[in-house]
């Protein structure tokens, strides 16, 4: 059985388990939302006094398990993405979870100047200087995709936003995504009615546009690597490049020092204070 086939339930018991076995006392378990995210965090714990594991079943899951297991046992915490929390101006206090800087991850790390010039420097043939300007472009040309996803959340409109691809809809020269093209996909495809007509969807969007205060938080990470590949394979001749490949060089190039910039990792250096504990290696 591969390790993703593993539910939910299996998952917890493990964790029961292990939590319970003599060696793992004193031992501090971080909860996570992916396999990907234990390759990514895992490097920045002490390895001998942590130990980084993923949930399956989405961020729900991860803070239902989080919160059973924490009540029992004190070194247990978690670590999500922020997605749209920090947007809806309500106060994120569930125990012991922690949220990333930025939307998600990838965000996070994209947020970071360096980092994101070590990753632009192999794949964009333009200045550093020129790396910020690139980036904050692309975040815009997908603003109304961003938005759009919020609105889905806020409004429990039910779309399926993830299964209707926007690539193809990228309009380089007028530098703006097709947003009406592909909200007319996603209502294709949806089989709940809904109260919005595609016209009153379109005026609520860009009315999210005008009023968004931190670019940041709303963009999907995952939706800007998508447009770095897009835009590598049409623009500079790097046709094999994918999301994937990019999301894995982001992990790659965002060192500790990077990490220890983070708002995430302050707040885990002080749960750690607090706690009396060793989380990492210094």
């Amino acid at each position: 059985m591969r390790e993703k086939d593993i539910s939910y339930q299996e998952q917890i018991d493990a964790l029961k388990l292990d939590l319970l076995h003599y060696k793992s006392k004193g031992i501090n378990f971080v909860l996570v939302e992916g396999i990907t995210d234990v390759r990514l965090y895992k490097k920045f714990f002490d390895t001998s006094t942590t130990t980084v594991e993923y949930i399956s079943g989405g961020v729900g899951r991860l803070e239902q398990c989080v919160q059973e297991l924490s009540g029992k046992f004190r070194l247990v915490i978690g670590i999500r993405d922020a997605d749209f929390v920090r947007l809806s101006g309500i106060s994120y206090n569930n125990h012991n979870m922690f949220l990333t800087d930025c939307h998600d991850m990838e965000m996070t790390i994209l947020n970071h100047e360096k980092t994101l010039s070590a990753i632009l420097h192999e794949y964009l043939e333009v200045s550093r200087e020129q790396h910020l300007e690139f980036r904050n472009h692309l975040m815009q040309m997908i603003l109304p995709l961003s938005c759009l996803k919020w609105l889905n959340i806020t409004a429990s409109l039910g779309l399926p936003c993830a299964e209707s691809g926007f690539i193809d809809l990228l309009m380089w020269k007028e530098r703006h995504l097709n947003i009406r093209e592909f909200l007319r996909r996603v209502l294709q495809k949806t089989t709940a009615p809904i109260s919005l007509s595609q016209e009153e969807l379109l005026e609520k969007i860009q009315e999210i546009e005008n009023y968004v205060l931190d670019i940041m938080q709303i963009t999907n990470g995952h939706d800007l690597l998508a447009a770095f590949a897009e835009y590598f394979r049409k623009h500079e001749i790097r046709k094999g490049i994918s999301q994937e490949r990019l999301e894995e060089a982001c992990r790659i190039a965002f060192d500790e020092s990077a990490f220890k910039s983070t708002n995430l990792y302050a707040d885990l250096r002080r749960w750690q204070e607090i706690n009396k504990i060793r989380l990492f290696r210094d």
